[in-house]
């Protein structure tokens, strides 16, 4: 799992990977979950009021990851800004931030 605690305490899940070695490196496989998917799950096994809370992130962090990206989206959803792309370095899955560099 890919997660963080919040400065309360609180834990935040970022991701789900059922599959690798670390985390997103290079030349290593990787199957991770599409979290939004479980999101009513993830409620029913927290419970009420928790529920919620969890729906209204996931879907502001989608939100965010949709507008926000002024570089690069990779196929993953991971955005690059405009200086690493074309800049020598695959950082993408598929290789898609340094196709048609000049």
């Amino acid at each position: 799992m890919i997660e963080s605690q919040e400065a309360d305490g609180r834990w935040t899940l970022h991701g789900v990977t059922s599959n690798g070695y670390g985390c997103a490196r290079a030349d290593r496989p990787g199957v991770y979950t599409k979290v939004v998917n479980y999101v009513r799950w993830v409620g029913a096994v927290l419970g009420g009021g928790e529920a919620a809370h969890v729906s209204h992130k996931v879907a502001q962090a989608l939100r965010d990851s949709k507008t926000a990206c002024q570089g690069h989206r990779c196929p993953l959803g991971q955005c690059l800004p405009r200086n690493r792309v074309c800049n020598g370095f695959i950082e993408c899955s598929d290789g898609s931030d340094e196709r048609g560099c000049w």
